[in-house]
């Protein structure tokens, strides 16, 4: 059993927190098509899947019943592409770099205007995202015949939740 199932998970959350990637996500300024959850076509597609479930990496409880939660909701973002030149290649790992820097809330160049990400948005239950940040920068996952590449870079959410028992 690796140390990710050992820890507990943030079950109401996954719901919310999906949402809120989702929107994110398809707020990108540079998008041509619709980033979805869970789903690829055949031949092309843009899609996100959690890693795992949203895990509580720390919990805190003080004397009057206030506990405090730090999760973490790691997943990839997958793009499905037939781009066979180089300079296609390179567009895709570019597109997929420029979303983790977004999703960061750095500023991205975008027809040479510098564009940046608004605050998080509000989340329910207590929850409130701390943090996006990329863990790794893209990268080729998966080559299948005629060219089709799986392009995916690895992030992960950063979220508190507070409540009282």
């Amino acid at each position: 059993m690796n140390e990710e199932t050992k820890k507990p998970l943030d079950v109401d959350g996954f719901e919310i927190v999906t949402n809120a990637i989702y929107e994110m996500l398809n707020s990108y300024p540079g998008l041509t098509e619709e980033i979805g959850f869970s789903n690829l076509e055949k031949e092309s597609g843009f899609s996100f899947l959690p890693a795992s479930g949203a895990v509580i990496e720390r919990q805190t409880e003080d004397v009057t019943g206030n506990v405090r939660q730090l999760c973490q909701y790691p997943f990839v973002l997958i793009k499905r592409s037939m781009a066979t030149s180089e300079k296609q290649k390179i567009k895709v790992k570019e597109l997929l770099d420029d979303i983790g820097r977004w999703l960061e809330r750095q500023p991205v160049y975008l027809d040479g205007e510098a564009v940046q990400m608004p605050p998080y948005p509000e989340l329910t239950n207590g929850r409130k995202i701390k943090s996006v940040k990329r863990t790794a920068p893209s990268y080729v996952d998966a080559m299948y015949e005629k060219g089709l590449t799986d392009w995916l870079i690895p992030i992960v959410v950063s979220y508190e939740v507070l409540f009282e028992r």
